[in-house]
């Protein structure tokens, strides 16, 4: 096959929007210049967008061979459902936020409220997949980085973030290196 056919292949396969073709090698920035990238993340020229896990970091618990096209386009699609979903659930919350303030809560009480429903949603959405693999994955990187398998406490996110909004708003933030490692990274 040649390149025109493994565009049509794979553009059947996954959706027009799930693939993006680059030369091996090439990028356009430097998402390295982000530490908190370049803390999951090293340049690999043999994976599809250019970069993978370390060795060893919350990403690389995945079970994703980077240098598969073909399991590479499946992640992908999966992530730009999840940012889409992402981009719902932030325009939901803003709402929420502004209800639950008309009705007398404090910012902090929304932040505690909100904290503890993201690490809920975040395992329901590995549970309703049936991707056990990726909730055991997440599991183990929450013990990693909070010391608990559900997620960060509010004060744990408070500490992170310094204020209770912002402690609001992280409940829909993504990870950009799981973006750089799927080609859906935006500078």
């Amino acid at each position: 096959m040649f390149g025109e056919d493994w565009d049509k292949y794979f553009k059947e396969k996954y959706g027009e929007d799930a693939v993006e073709w680059r030369t091996k090698g090439t990028v356009k920035f430097d998402p390295l210049s982000n530490p908190k990238i370049a803390k999951e993340i090293e340049s690999n020229p043999d994976a599809v967008y250019g970069y993978s896990p370390k060795k060893g970091s919350p990403l690389d618990k995945f079970g994703i061979d980077w240098t598969n096209p073909d399991q590479v386009a499946s992640a992908r699609a999966k992530r730009m459902e999840y940012l889409k979903d992402m981009e719902q659930k932030k325009i939901k919350l803003e709402n929420e936020v502004a209800k639950l303030q008309s009705e007398g809560m404090s910012i902090e009480e929304i932040a505690r409220k909100m904290s503890e429903k993201r690490n809920h949603d975040r395992m329901q959405s590995y549970i309703d997949s049936n991707n056990s693999e990726g909730l055991a994955a997440m599991k183990e990187r929450n013990i990693q980085q909070y010391g608990r398998a559900e997620g960060p406490t509010p004060e744990q996110l408070f500490e992170k973030y310094g204020s209770w909004e912002e402690v609001i708003y992280g409940s829909v933030r993504t990870s950009p290196a799981m973006d750089v490692l799927t080609g859906l990274y935006k500078q």
